[in-house]
């Protein structure tokens, strides 16, 4: 955000909140407490299976930010939620509305008894919850949140593009991930390797530039230098100016959107990089 124009005449007049499909990494990150700090953690492992399931499923909808800090912080008694008017019950009554009562229900019952939580193909509990791990699961949230932002964005940005093809529209926004995969990243093991846009190799990134600048060059007063094909043998310091070029109107573009900045692709952790 630092070379974008935060000007609030910038946003648009009709912006659109942001709704987003995976609670924000800060706000794990963002405590100060260790407790409950592990608690989120805790929370978060005990219905990512079942989440991905869900969002998966047409008739998903996105959680609005403020659900997901109520949803983490609910009283975790369920007797007392339910039976008292405190903010807490209310929140978890929304929770409740639009992750359905099988969330909430893991959501209470993992922190009753000691639990086995599921990361990848990784069974581990609590107690077990190494940095490494840790780490592992920040960067799988800001990678989903940049996966289902873009793709949100890409839909205010292109309406009726998406209102008339929305499969081939929706094959365009993969295509800026690697190997062209999904949105959801589910129990395979953790990538050992950065891949995609995220990739160090210039050569290895190129064509996942390349993607994101085809689906950017579409969107309205997109600069010029995304509407040009790379070269294949495009020297690097080209490669990095058209790659800046479309970080930035990206960046701005969901931020005159949605007032807010978005959350982009991480490098995955050092210490599950590859010898």
């Amino acid at each position: 955000m630092e070379n974008a124009n935060k000007v609030p005449a910038g946003v648009h007049a009709l912006s659109v909140s942001v709704e987003t499909w995976f609670p924000d990494p800060c706000l794990i990150v963002g405590t100060t407490s260790e407790d409950r700090c592990k608690r989120y953690l805790v929370t978060w492992l005990s219905i990512r299976s079942a989440w991905l399931n869900h969002v998966t499923a047409s008739t998903a909808s996105p959680v609005h930010p403020a659900i997901w800090r109520g949803f983490f912080n609910s009283i975790l008694d369920p007797e007392q939620v339910f039976s008292s008017s405190t903010a807490s019950s209310c929140q978890l009554s929304e929770a409740m509305d639009l992750f359905g009562p099988e969330f909430v229900k893991l959501h209470i019952t993992i922190h009753q008894s000691p639990a086995l939580l599921t990361w990848r193909n990784i069974t581990v509990t609590a107690d077990t919850l190494s940095t490494e791990l840790i780490r592992q699961v920040l960067w799988d949230l800001a990678e989903h949140n940049f996966r289902f932002e873009l793709l949100s964005l890409d839909k205010c940005m292109a309406t009726a593009a998406w209102d008339d093809d929305s499969m081939t529209w929706l094959e365009m926004v993969l295509h800026v991930f690697a190997g062209g995969a999904g949105t959801v990243l589910g129990s395979e093991p953790f990538p050992n390797r950065n891949q995609g846009l995220g990739a160090l190799r210039v050569e290895d990134r190129s064509p996942f530039i390349e993607n994101f600048c085809v689906l950017l060059s579409l969107w309205p007063n997109a600069p010029s230098a995304l509407q040009k094909p790379l070269e294949v043998l495009a020297i690097n310091t080209h490669v990095f100016a058209v790659e800046c070029c479309a970080t930035l109107f990206y960046v701005q573009s969901f931020y005159d959107t949605h007032g807010q900045p978005p959350i982009i692709p991480r490098h995955i952790p050092e210490s599950s990089l590859a010898v």
